[in-house]
């Protein structure tokens, strides 16, 4: 009869534990929520995914929204600043029974995982309707359960995933369950995903199911999407988050990527009408696995095929051929002639022209010098003396020759006189 009682006492203890305890979740989640819709009035922090797509969220780490967390959570001190006074009078207004309202999430997805030393690092992914999510401002609560039993604290977020640290046991069974709330309440039931065997979570060193999906055009270049598959049966093994995508005609596109819950990767910046061979692999596979690993292979259309406007896949005029100026080239056009040989034979030339003209002076100088001493030439012509100015280098002298009686005794030569000196004049001929 005690054993009786005393099993009676342990499940209404659980029952009030769990009661305390959901309420207690659902009370967080809601302050929680009107701390965001308080000071956290728009989503402006922009995410862009792998598939392209850009995301605004609520920027969980702003201050006030945090002292107001700390207020929800009955922090006993600093109720006087603004942050937190907020939090605690929304913890205070929030009824046990509030009514459920209508739901937004869709489905909790398993998207990938990461080893760590202690534990596994697992992303999971909230399906939320849109429209629906859009037009309250909310907060997530996940919960993680093996065998039924609660072996996490709760997670709160703002945004629509999750990144959460579990401590796996290999035959453990584990589910997830995630829960959303407004500040007036919770939104709709809670959605739980499948049950998991421990040692399906941990993160397969394996491969990737992906394929390509579709090319786009985009500013005079290629986008190829592919698409990789979540793992949805149960005994299925989640894949590694850290991954690297490797093209192997194209270095720039080799890059190290992290999933996420976008399930589609975005390659930018194709050139036209090249062949790809693609690959996705854990980022701690060696790369002597590399050529084991299944891979994509593609080719990217040609501008013809995806331009409309014939003009766009014209080849570019042909670039001017880049000319190199080495410092030892001639800027006169010949390559092979130096610049400093065409300097020395110009100052040669400058020489020579200033050679010649100083010779040229010097000869006419010499002329002037000769052209004007005056000389005299006096020749004895019987009674008369003739006297002559000048004597030109260039012009030959004449000199009268007179027969004198008295200078017979030479019949074959006469007598002259220069400067008043006499000479003797051959017969022949009237020049000297």
């Amino acid at each position: 009869m005690e054993a009786f009682w005393l099993l009676v006492l342990m499940v209404l203890t659980t029952t009030a534990t769990t009661i305390a305890d959901e309420f207690e979740t659902r009370k967080l989640g809601q302050c929680y929520a009107g701390c965001a819709d308080e000071f956290l009035k728009s989503a402006d922090v922009a995410r862009t995914l792998l598939s392209g797509k850009t995301i605004f969220e609520r920027n969980d780490t702003a201050d006030k929204y945090q002292l107001c967390k700390l207020g929800c959570n009955g922090v006993p001190f600093g109720s006087m600043l603004a942050g937190i006074k907020t939090g605690v009078d929304l913890s205070r207004r929030i009824l046990r029974n509030s009514p459920v309202q209508a739901g937004i999430v869709n489905k909790l997805r398993l998207v990938c995982a990461d080893p760590g030393s202690y534990s596994t690092r697992i992303h999971l992914a909230v399906d939320v309707n849109e429209t629906s999510a859009a037009s309250t401002v909310h907060v997530c609560a996940l919960d993680v359960y093996n065998n039924g039993t609660k072996v996490t604290n709760t997670t709160y977020s703002l945004k629509t995933h999750f990144h959460i640290a579990v401590t796996l046991l290999p035959k453990a069974q584990y589910k997830f369950q995630v829960r959303c709330f407004n500040r007036d309440g919770q939104l709709g039931k809670e959605v739980t995903s499948e049950s998991r065997e421990g040692k399906r979570l941990l993160p397969n060193p394996g491969l990737v199911d992906f394929a390509i999906m579709k090319m786009d055009y985009f500013n005079q270049s290629l986008t190829a999407k592919f698409e990789w598959r979540e793992p949805e049966r149960s005994d299925s093994v989640l894949p590694q988050c850290r991954q690297r995508l490797l093209l192997t005609t194209d270095k720039a596109n080799e890059r190290i990527i992290t999933l996420d819950e976008s399930n589609e990767i975005l390659v930018e910046g194709l050139p036209f009408s090249t062949s790809y061979l693609t690959t996705l692999l854990p980022e701690s596979m060696p790369a002597t696995r590399k050529m084991n690993s299944p891979s994509v292979t593609f080719k990217t259309k040609s501008c013809e095929e995806v331009v409309e406007v014939a003009t766009v896949c014209a080849p570019p005029p042909a670039a001017p051929v880049p000319q190199v100026i080495n410092d030892n080239v001639s800027k006169c056009g010949n390559s092979s002639f130096s610049c400093v040989t065409f300097l020395w034979i110009n100052i040669a030339i400058l020489c020579c022209c200033i050679v010649m003209l100083l010779a040229m002076a010097a000869a006419a100088g010499l002329y002037i010098i000769l052209k004007w001493i005056p000389s005299r030439a006096k020749v004895h012509d019987g009674e008369r003396d003739i006297e002559s100015g000048s004597i030109s280098l260039f012009t030959p002298m004449y000199f009268p020759v007179v027969s004198t009686p008295d200078c017979s005794t030479d019949s074959g030569n006469k007598t002259a006189y220069f400067n008043g000196r006499p000479i003797s004049v051959p017969r022949i001929g009237t020049y000297i």
